[in-house]
C-alpha cells in the first residue's frame, strides 16, 4: 500500500491504498509462478502494455509438488503480461483483461484490478483492488494470512475506521479483532516471501481457526503480498516506511 490523500464525500482522508501485488503459486505438477503487478505502470487510460512481470519455473517430469529446488528446474520463462493475454505456468492459468489480471489455481481464483485514484489530492495515480474466490468445496489445507484466514472458521468482525461527514480524518484500523495476532505478524522480508508468523505455505503453523497443520512449499498453494507504507508519514510529514504484508494463504 501507499499513503494517499483523497476526498470522501465531504471529508479529506489521509489513508492508504494497495498499489502492488506479489503472487507466488505452486502447482501439483511442481511448477512455480512468481508474479508482480504494479499499478504505477498504468497510463492515463488506466492500462499498461506491461502491467505485470512474471517468472515461471517448470521442474523435471515426475517431480513431487513441494520438492522444488534449483536442481529440478529445467526451464525458466520470464514474461510480461499485456492486456487480453492468456497463458499458463504448469497448472496455473493467467488471464489478463484491459487492466485486470486473473490467476487461477486448482483451489483459488484471484483477480487483481487496476483502478484510477478517484478524488485524489496527493499520492499514487492508480491503485489496485483484489477479489478472491474458492473453487473447491474442500481446501487441501486451511489457509491463513490477512485474507486467507477469512475462508475458514466462524466469521469475525474486526475494527473498522468510522469516517466523519466533514473535516480531516486519518485512517488507523487494521481489522484488529478479526485477524490472528497483530498486523506486524504478517510483515514479510521480501516481495515473494511466504514466511510470516501464521504461514501455512512452507512450514508448520498454528491458527485460532484450525489445528496445527504440517505444510511444505507444495501443491495448490497461493501467496499474495501487498506493499504497505502506512507506518510513518501522515500528518507528521515523516517519510513512510514501506512494509510487505501477507494477504493470503
Amino acid at each position: 500500500m501507499q499513503d494517499a490523500i483523497y476526498q470522501l464525500r465531504g471529508t479529506t482522508v489521509n489513508g492508504t491504498f494497495m498499489t502492488q501485488a506479489h503472487v507466488v503459486a505452486h502447482s501439483e505438477d511442481g511448477s512455480r509462478l512468481r508474479l508482480t503487478y504494479d499499478s504505477a505502470r498504468l497510463n492515463e487510460l488506466h492500462y499498461s502494455w506491461n502491467m505485470a512481470n512474471a517468472t515461471c519455473e517448470l521442474p523435471r517430469g515426475g517431480s513431487d509438488a513441494g520438492s522444488i529446488d534449483r536442481a529440478d528446474v529445467v526451464r525458466v520463462r520470464r514474461f510480461g503480461v499485456r492486456p487480453h493475454m492468456h497463458t499458463t505456468c504448469g497448472q496455473t492459468r493467467i488471464d489478463a483483461d484491459y487492466s485486470s489480471l486473473t490467476i487461477t489455481t486448482k483451489e483459488f481464483v484471484t483477480t487483481i484490478y487496476g483502478r484510477p485514484m478517484y478524488d485524489r489530492l496527493a499520492g499514487p495515480l492508480h491503485r489496485i483492488d483484489m477479489a478472491f474466490r474458492v473453487r473447491t468445496p474442500a481446501l487441501h489445507r486451511p489457509p491463513h494470512g490477512l485474507v486467507g484466514q477469512g475462508f475458514v472458521g466462524t466469521p469475525r468482525k474486526g475494527r473498522r475506521d468510522e469516517y466523519p461527514t466533514s473535516g480531516h480524518f486519518t485512517t488507523s484500523a487494521w481489522a484488529e479483532g478479526a485477524i490472528d495476532g497483530s498486523p506486524d505478524d504478517y510483515v514479510l522480508a521480501s516481495p515473494h516471501s511466504t514466511e510470516f508468523a501464521f504461514s501455512c505455505f512452507s512450514h508448520v503453523a498454528q491458527s485460532q481457526h484450525a489445528s496445527t497443520i504440517e505444510s511444505s512449499a507444495s501443491s495448490k498453494m497461493l501467496a499474495i503480498t501487498a506493499l504497505d507504507a502506512r507506518a510513518g508519514g501522515g500528518d507528521s510529514g515523516d517519510a513512510p516506511t514501506p512494509r510487505l504484508i501477507s494477504g493470503a494463504f
